[in-house]
């Protein structure tokens, strides 16, 4: 007995659906702003770190 294994695509490879044009479309929009705010997180945590070395740095000697 020999089966034939289906693809999950049921379109050939050359061939893309509306769906799945919008979804990689999407996907990428989705990258982009993840990658867009993990840089924000990043360089905001950065300067706070440096302002609070600044205060710390302003004590004492005067």
């Amino acid at each position: 007995m020999s089966r034939k294994v289906l693809s999950p695509r049921a379109n050939p490879k050359g061939k893309k659906t509306k769906e799945e044009k919008s979804f990689k479309r999407r996907s990428k929009y989705f990258l982009v702003a993840q990658l867009v705010s993990v840089v924000l997180f990043v360089t905001l945590m950065a300067r706070a770190d440096d302002a609070e070395i600044e205060l710390d740095g302003d004590e004492g000697y005067e």
